[in-house]
């Protein structure tokens, strides 16, 4: 671990404690008290020892070796946790024992997905092996390192993510300059870093890509219109559509553009799903289960097009139809295909294509 990524995971701290309301002294807490916080989580007795070990500490050109041969003194998972809550406990930040127990399980999550750890089954750590499903349309650590090299990132701010200018690069004179950049790369080649950035804000951040959307139209409009389930759209070619069939000026009535779009890819049978990674479902006569499901949009026959249910030890088993006749009813009881952006996100995301995890079990259940 270099500064760089240990300044990083300071600011997430801070970032993180306020969005969930942690203040001292009425304060909320500043960037050097997550600095501090994130040298004890190393087990250093405070920033400044931790930043003269990490300087003299020459970078391993195989991190993963190294930390295979960190040396059996390390503290456990386990003892890391409760030196934390210790310490949390003892603060003005943290003031009831729900309160410290939250706040070190926050910092523990943002540890282990910096240094790309994860808990196994026993409660230990381990070297996260994420399912490409999962990572499939996310950030990846190539398309990060590109993100640093060119002066901005993807942070976790307010709850939400956020396209923000990295302050140590000086590339970039405030965020809006960064903005700028990134809509401008992503418009050059849809496989860059500043493309993943937007197809993820446009999934997980709805309000950072509306403000992103009004900041386009404003400056050098290359920001492609999406559908709410992902699809790219040409902004002229909607525009006529609506033009034609409704009469209106699709550029001027901004409150109806997303409805139009989404309106637009409908009559042009461009289909989208909506997904549901994680979500708890009462089958009849059962207790509740977790689930993962695709439920096709805009197709002749909306509904559920594949479903699997999660069983002891993670294990992902695909559904039968009556099953999925059930909590296809479900969904359709509780107007998640109409309601989805504004009720039930971020359980359910739409999304122009089926997620990995699907195209690969069908595939498997099909051979």
């Amino acid at each position: 671990m270099n500064l760089k990524q240990i300044e990083k995971r300071a600011r997430r701290v801070a970032s993180k404690a306020t969005a969930l309301g942690f203040q001292k002294n009425g304060v909320a807490m500043v960037i050097d008290q997550a600095r501090e916080i994130v040298a004890a989580e190393e087990g250093f007795r405070n920033w400044h020892t931790m930043r003269a070990a990490v300087a003299a500490t020459k970078p391993s050109a195989h991190p993963a070796a190294s930390a295979e041969q960190a040396p059996a003194t390390r503290p456990t998972y386990d003892q890391l946790y409760r030196t934390l809550y210790a310490i949390a406990s003892q603060t003005d930040i943290c003031t009831s024992e729900g309160t410290a127990d939250r706040f070190v399980d926050e910092l523990l999550a943002s540890a282990r997905e910096t240094l790309g750890m994860t808990l196994d089954a026993a409660g230990d750590l381990v070297a996260a092996q994420p399912d490409s499903a999962l990572m499939q349309g996310r950030f990846s650590r190539a398309q990060c390192q590109q993100a640093e090299e060119q002066g901005w990132g993807l942070f976790d701010a307010e709850g939400e993510l956020q396209i923000q200018r990295l302050d140590e690069s000086g590339l970039f004179a405030d965020d809006a300059a960064a903005w700028q950049f990134v809509i401008a790369q992503a418009a050059q080649n849809p496989h860059c870093a500043a493309a993943a950035a937007l197809n993820q804000i446009h999934r997980d951040s709805p309000l950072e890509w509306q403000r992103l959307v009004e900041f386009d139209h404003k400056h050098s409009q290359q920001l492609r219109p999406r559908s709410s389930a992902g699809h790219v759209v040409d902004r002229a070619e909607v525009a006529e559509w609506v033009g034609l069939h409704y009469g209106d000026n699709f550029d001027t009535n901004a409150q109806r553009q997303q409805e139009w779009i989404d309106r637009f890819c409908e009559a042009h049978n461009r289909h989208g799903f909506l997904v549901a990674e994680s979500w708890e479902h009462c089958f009849v006569g059962d207790r509740a289960s977790t689930v993962r499901w695709v439920f096709q949009l805009h197709s002749d026959v909306d509904g559920v097009v594949f479903a699997q249910i999660q069983r002891t030890g993670g294990r992902w088993m695909t559904l039968d139809r009556a099953a999925m006749r059930d909590l296809e009813e479900s969904i359709f009881d509780n107007d998640i295909p109409d309601t989805f952006r504004t009720k039930w996100h971020p359980e359910v995301k739409g999304q122009p294509d089926l997620p990995a995890w699907a195209t690969h079990a069908r595939s498997s259940d099909n051979a």
